[in-house]
């Protein structure tokens, strides 16, 4: 499953007092918001629109196309606003 890393991750989070406002999956763009561990995993959109300014991207191996979606995406929702 693709959030077993983040199943992993998270009492790791919880134990460093780091807030989690979101979870972003690129599958809530396509099937809508869905729940992992207890937290709705939502489309970058609408995280974006909920005002998040901070992302930890747990892939390693997409890391790169991930974080120019999330800089992309985040140049349009400012020009939008």
């Amino acid at each position: 499953m693709i959030f077993d890393f983040f199943e992993k991750l998270l009492p790791y989070l919880q134990k460093n007092n780091l807030q989690i406002d979101y979870l972003i999956d690129r599958k809530a763009d396509i099937s809508g918001p869905y729940n992992v561990a207890g937290f709705e995993v939502v489309s970058l959109d609408t995280a974006l629109a909920g005002g998040t300014d901070k992302v930890l991207i747990s892939s390693y191996a997409f890391k790169d196309e991930i974080a120019r979606n999330i800089y992309e995406q985040s140049i349009m929702h400012n020009s939008h606003a």
